[in-house]
């Protein structure tokens, strides 16, 4: 069972809190940079100096591009038999994980997540986990006591 479209996006405050985070990781290689460059800008040679100009180039592309890209192209559903997600702008990865292999669930929130009421769901199978999109609160309670009771049906059957 492979759909052609997906059918579920990241939600509009998942942008905002990539946003956040986003800034937060360029302030945080900034301070890094500045450090470096200006305590030790006399040791440095020119190479060094583009390193550091290089250094902060992700954090940037991930505020200016990164971020509506992600939030774009990622989408994730839940079926009868998979749980299939599918993400990437320039190389697309379509996951598709039957629900026989699944074994655990895991909801994760961190304090910038739950300020913007957020919550990214992870699955455990015999010997990998998978993390899916960022999600509201609700609907990740919802989908994770949906694939629970999946697991509860294939694996606990008498």
């Amino acid at each position: 069972m492979y759909f052609d479209d997906l059918s579920f996006y990241q939600p509009k405050s998942a942008v905002k809190y990539m946003y956040v985070k986003a800034i937060i990781l360029f302030i945080l290689f900034a301070v890094i940079a500045s450090v470096i460059y200006f305590g030790m800008h006399h040791y440095l040679t020119v190479k060094y100096d583009f390193l550091i100009f290089l250094l902060l180039l992700y954090p940037l592309y991930k505020v200016l591009i990164g971020v509506r890209l992600r939030q774009k192209y990622t989408k994730y559903q839940l079926n009868r038999a998979t749980l299939e997600v599918s993400s990437g702008a320039y190389f697309t990865k379509r996951m598709a994980l039957p629900v026989d292999i699944m074994q655990s669930v895991c909801i994760k929130r961190g304090w910038l997540m739950e300020k913007f009421k957020l919550a990214q769901i992870t699955v455990y199978t015999r010997g990998d986990s998978n993390v899916m999109p960022l999600m509201h609160t609700d609907d990740a309670e919802r989908i994770a006591s949906q694939i629970i009771e999946r697991i509860k049906e294939i694996h606990y059957e008498h």
